[in-house]
């Protein structure tokens, strides 16, 4: 059992992520950034830099196999994962909870189900969103459709984006990326199961 912390004492960084693998179980999860975020606000930012850099190596471990590329080009996951910092940042500033659950169209939510089904951050492009909008709708939807739905999901903080550079990352860069957010997962997953109990 961890011993009672001394609330007028502030651990050093090295410390406080030590508590937190003890206390999470490995588990670092959005909601666990919150959690230790507000009770030590003196080290916010490193804690989002922290937990951003573990997605990113969870991201990395779910990637496909592939013997015949180069573990190098994915040094580009530090890009979402810089992106995935700011979000969690405007989502502070603008006072977005965790549990926010956000009123979604049967269009915006098959744009989302679109994204989570690429299944992966390198699949996450804007071209690959636009083909499988397509396929699950069964229409020809055009891209500007698709593209104004996107930003506006990123203005109601249910996905994020991000553009890896062309010249630093020249397998992948030059295209926008879109990644669901904890909000726009919980509003899916809500969406779905109020139309399932209909």
């Amino acid at each position: 059992m961890a011993e009672q912390e001394d609330p007028q004492v502030t651990p050093s960084f090295d410390d406080l992520i030590t508590d937190i693998m003890y206390e999470e179980g490995g588990q670092m999860t959005y909601e666990a950034l919150l959690r230790w975020s507000e009770r030590y606000p003196q080290h916010w930012r490193e804690l989002a830099e922290y937990f951003a850099t573990w997605a990113s190596g969870e991201m990395y471990a779910a990637l496909p196999p592939d013997e015949d590329e180069d573990e190098s080009r994915y040094d580009w996951l530090a890009v979402p994962s810089a992106a995935y910092v700011q979000y969690v940042l405007r989502c502070r500033d603008a006072g977005i909870s965790d549990q926010t659950i956000l009123p979604l169209s049967p269009f915006e939510q098959s744009v989302l189900t679109a994204i989570r089904a690429l299944r992966s951050p390198r699949f996450n492009h804007f071209e690959n969103i636009v083909a499988n909008v397509r396929k699950l709708s069964g229409a020809e939807v055009s891209e500007n459709s698709i593209l104004e739905t996107l930003h506006g999901l990123e203005s109601r903080y249910a996905v994020y984006s991000y553009s890896p550079d062309v010249k630093e990352y020249p397998e992948v860069g030059g295209k926008e990326y879109f990644s669901i957010s904890e909000v726009g997962e919980r509003s899916l997953e809500a969406a779905k199961n109020a139309s399932a109990g209909s």
